[in-house]
């Protein structure tokens, strides 16, 4: 799982450096890959749940209604 774990950071690190050249920030070749690694950086999220044994879409909606409760 630990692996997975780091799998998943390299990845959103990803995100973030073709998330910075879509915003002219950091020059990459490779911009056309941020919406595959975004949909990868869900499916990591989705693998370490479940090797948790938490339901992915339990975590999703916990998460969105603690946000909208704050936003009220």
């Amino acid at each position: 799982m630990e692996e997975d774990a780091l799998a998943f950071l390299t990845d959103a690190g990803l995100v973030g450096r073709f998330t910075m050249d879509n915003q002219g920030r950091w020059p990459s070749e490779d911009k056309e890959l941020l919406p595959s690694k975004i949909g990868e950086c869900v499916w990591w999220l989705a693998v370490l749940a479940e090797r948790m044994e938490l339901d992915f879409a339990d975590c999703v909606e916990q998460f969105l209604n603690e946000r909208l409760t704050a936003l009220e």
